[in-house]
């Protein structure tokens, strides 16, 4: 997989983090959202969505993969793929638009990274002298993605170019990302990655069910340094007294993809200080378990071991 240029002029602060969201949304310069209310979400259920292809993604995911995933994945509304390069003949009051973005925010002191996709509706549109438009959205749904240990590396040195990979922008994750905003929508329900959350019919399905881990995901760093720290699924799992498996995340992704049995995976978001430790159901994407704890950076022994506790409740 060749490396992806992520984003321009970071700082220590950067963020980073892997999750989606529903709400009223603004990124002011970190991350503030509020619930949606019942106007909103008539405006996402009766718009018709685009789905734009990521030019950053081009080699690995094509027009075809993205339509397999998101016809099983959105059923609020009709959705359709276009180019990035034809937005424009598709903006109209009302309409929604499902794109890749990354971008810095400086305050000043520190600088925040953003890289995820972006669920808005169009809410205002503006020519332009030369002929052009300009428009608005409503920032309605978000799903943010996490960068390895290699850029964070790159983030701490403060250089102006940061390169590496997306620890899950994979094709099953996308699509039960996808899933989560489509469910919140269509039961009218917003959510918060800050929410600590625990569906208490699935998570004892963890007592006879396997739980899959993606390799990528366990590793730490140094806060400070960014150095990578290897860590080993025996020391991470020793308390975890059910069955588990560490899988690499590609087969992850193409069992998210191809299972039709409902199966239960791990996976770890880092935000700042925040830290975010959730199980998804894969064929669904359900959320059935998060737990948000500030001031931390790496998952951990204790993590598990709160889940244990949820699990035997």
């Amino acid at each position: 997989m060749k490396n992806l240029f992520i984003v321009l002029i970071f700082s220590f602060s950067a963020g980073l983090i892997a999750q989606s969201s529903l709400g009223n949304i603004k990124l002011r310069p970190e991350y503030y959202q509020t619930d949606l209310s019942k106007k909103d979400l008539e405006k996402l259920k009766t718009s018709k969505t685009f789905f734009v292809l990521p030019t950053q993604f081009s080699e690995r995911y094509n027009k075809e993969e993205y339509q397999s995933i998101l016809d099983k994945a959105w059923t609020i509304n009709e959705i359709e793929i276009i180019q990035k390069e034809d937005i424009k003949k598709y903006v109209k009051i009302g309409n929604s638009f499902i794109k890749f973005k990354s971008i810095s925010v400086n305050t000043g002191k520190s600088s925040y990274a953003f890289n995820y996709l972006k669920l808005g509706v169009v809410n205002k549109i503006k020519k332009k002298k030369d002929g052009g438009v300009s428009w608005f959205e409503d920032f309605y749904g978000v799903v943010f993605f996490t960068t390895n240990v290699d850029a964070r590396m790159d983030m701490v040195k403060m250089k102006d170019t940061v390169y590496g990979d997306l620890l899950d922008y994979r094709l099953g994750y996308i699509k039960n990302y996808v899933q989560q905003l489509n469910t919140g929508i269509r039961d009218s329900k917003s959510y918060n990655i800050y929410d600590d959350y625990v569906n208490e019919k699935h998570i004892k399905n963890l007592k006879e069910k396997k739980l899959f881990i993606p390799q990528n995901m366990i590793y730490g760093f140094n806060a400070f340094t960014g150095k990578a720290r290897e860590k080993s699924s025996t020391e991470l799992f020793e308390d975890y007294t059910y069955d588990y498996e560490v899988i690499d995340e590609n087969e992850l992704s193409d069992n998210i993809l191809n299972n039709e049995e409902p199966f239960y995976y791990l996976i770890y978001h880092q935000k700042n200080a925040h830290k975010m430790i959730t199980i998804v159901e894969g064929t669904t994407g359900e959320i059935v378990y998060r737990k948000h704890t500030k001031l931390s950076y790496n998952i951990k022994p204790k993590d598990i071991r709160m889940l244990i506790k949820k699990i035997n409740k």
